[in-house]
Order: C-alpha cells, then sequence, then structure tokens
C-alpha cells in the first residue's frame, strides 16, 4: 500500500470520524433529555442497584442483587455502572448512563457503517429510525445490560462484516475488533455475545452456499479469542461461586430461560412479532415495502443489506425459537 493512499484512507477516516460524531452527541443528548422518564421498576432499581453497590463493596468478580442472590449474568455493565456512579453520584442518571451512552454510540456505529459502505443519506435515515424508535429508546434508558450488549452486538457485526468485505491489509484490524466486541458482549450478558454474530455468519455463509469459509484461520481465531475473552471471567466466577454459580447462571439463567422450562415466560412462536410492529412504529410501517424491494432485487442487492438481512433473521430468528420470552 504506499503512501498516497495511505493518506487518501485516512483523510476519508477523519472525514467520516467529523460526520459521526455529531450522530453520537444528537443522540446522547436526545437520550439524556428522556431519561427521566425512562421506566424504573421497582425490581430493577432493587436488583440492578444492589448489584452495583456490592461491586463497590469490593465484590467485581461476582457480585450479588442482594445478600445470597448472585447475578444471573457476567458484571461488565454493573462495572461501568460502578465507575458512572463513581463520577456522577448515586443518582438515577449515574446509574443509567452506561446504557444511554450505549445507545448513542449504537447509533453512530450505525450512521458510520452505513455511510461508509451504502450512503450518508441512507445513514442519517437509519440512525434517525433507530433512536426514535420506543424500544430502542426505552432500552438505552434502562438500568440495565441489554442496551450494552447491543452495542457490542452491532460493533462486532459491523467488524466481521468489513473482515469479510474488507481488502487483506484491513481484515486483521476489524477481526480483532470484531473478536474484543464479541468478548465484551460475552462479559455483558453471557454467550449471547457469541452465539448470535456466529448464527449471522453461518446464516450468511449458508445464503452465499460457502459453508466451507467458516473454517477459514481468520475467522476461527477471531471466535476462539471472544469465546477466551468471556471465559476468563467464567473461570474466575467459578472459583467464587463454585457449583452453586454453575447451577444459577448456566442451568437456570440460560438453559432454562431458553427452553422455558419451570414456567419461565412462556410465549409462541410468533409473539416477538406484533412487539416489533409496534415498538418499531411508524417505521415498521415501511417493512412490507422493504420486503418486496429486497425480494425485487435480491439477485442485485448489494453485499451490505444481504448481510443486514442475515442479521436480522438470525437475531429474531434465535429469540423467537426460544422457549422463555
Amino acid at each position: 500500500m504506499t503512501l498516497d493512499r495511505l493518506g487518501g484512507k485516512v483523510e476519508e477516516g477523519g472525514r467520516l470520524f467529523l460526520e459521526v460524531l455529531p450522530v453520537f452527541l444528537a443522540s446522547l443528548g436526545f437520550l439524556m433529555l428522556m431519561a427521566p422518564t425512562a421506566p424504573f421498576a421497582k425490581e430493577l432499581g432493587a436488583c440492578e442497584s444492589g448489584a452495583v453497590r456490592d461491586v463497590l463493596a469490593g465484590h467485581a468478580i461476582l457480585p450479588s442483587y442482594a445478600a445470597g442472590e448472585m447475578i444471573q449474568t457476567p458484571p461488565l455493565f454493573w462495572w461501568a455502572a460502578s465507575l458512572s456512579v463513581r463520577v456522577l453520584g448515586w443518582t438515577e442518571a449515574g446509574v443509567r448512563a452506561p446504557s444511554i451512552v450505549a445507545g448513542a454510540v449504537t447509533c453512530a456505529v450505525l450512521y458510520a457503517w452505513i455511510a461508509a459502505t451504502l450512503s450518508r443519506r441512507a445513514a442519517l435515515w437509519a440512525a434517525v429510525a433507530l433512536i426514535s424508535c420506543r424500544y430502542f429508546a426505552d432500552a438505552s434508558r434502562q438500568p440495565r445490560m441489554d442496551e450494552m450488549l447491543t452495542m457490542f452486538l452491532s460493533g462486532a457485526l459491523v467488524c466481521l462484516e468489513r473482515t469479510l468485505a474488507g481488502k487483506s491489509y484491513r481484515r486483521a484490524g476489524f477481526a480483532a475488533a470484531a473478536a474484543i466486541l464479541m468478548g465484551l458482549g460475552t462479559l455483558t450478558k453471557g454467550p449471547l455475545g457469541v452465539v448470535l454474530p456466529g448464527l449471522t455468519i453461518v446464516l450468511l455463509f449458508g445464503v452465499r452456499r460457502r459453508l466451507i469459509d467458516l473454517f477459514s484461520f481468520q475467522l476461527m481465531a477471531t471466535f476462539a479469542a471472544a469465546f477466551g475473552i468471556g471465559l476468563a471471567w467464567y473461570w474466575a466466577a467459578y472459583r467464587v461461586g463454585g457449583s452453586q454459580f454453575l447451577r444459577w447462571q448456566l442451568a437456570n439463567g440460560l438453559w432454562q430461560r431458553f427452553t422455558g422450562a419451570a414456567g419461565a415466560c412462556p410465549h409462541p412462536f410468533y409473539y416477538y412479532l406484533p412487539h416489533l410492529l409496534s415498538g418499531f412504529l411508524p417505521w415498521s410501517l415501511y417493512l412490507p415495502a422493504l420486503v418486496a424491494m429486497m425480494w425485487l432485487r435480491r439477485k442485485s442487492l448489494p453485499a451490505e443489506v444481504t448481510f443486514a438481512a442475515c442479521w436480522f433473521v438470525a437475531i429474531f430468528g434465535f429469540f423467537s425459537s426460544s422457549g422463555g420470552k
């Protein structure tokens, strides 16, 4: 790669950053203005605040919601909330800040990806549509880990797409970033941080009829590194919590909730569909036209659009197939 080309890439990246920054700041300001009206149920306040207090008390590896009730997911959100509370004080804003920032970063990531691959106009509309959806805005103001998981998954999937589409000299950097982000997603809400991107890639290669590419060294190394980041915490937590930790987090928190065993929020397969349509109004009204357009142009769709469709289908299908919703 010549110095002229390198300079051009740096300049292009600088221009994109200057465009992304206002998107991040505008999203951050919007969510901060709305934050006091976000739902803050009694259960959330007691559970999440209790875990933050336990981290501040020094139990960082395996904090508890209350005495004898250990957390049911990895603790990255509570680590972030503890730092936030240190800075902002013990206030609702302090506990909500990690989710608010994660929501704004997610909008910025979406804008940057679409602006770099499709068009700036499409990127702007995508960011506006995302931040104005009730589901997203609510999750971005909740004092819990869901929006942080969304941020890491979005960043990881964008980096994976760039790894697959990028030129050889850029793939290693994007692959490393994807591994770190999937690892952080695992530290936020467990194996979903690796499973959901993995399902997306499997579906993408299945659509392209290139399943053999799943076994490329770079892709396997990326997922192995992400798995290793998450496994480091699980090993440390096991040293602290022993077999009780494994039963609570893996058997109860993961397996029973996914299968719907023991009455864990059972709902039919189609449960999320009406909630998707209502929670993303008015933008969900465009979904029939979008599906029709993608079908009619299926042979000439940009690779990024195909990737986005696989991203949606993999994650929506995974949660719809869960017995406990």
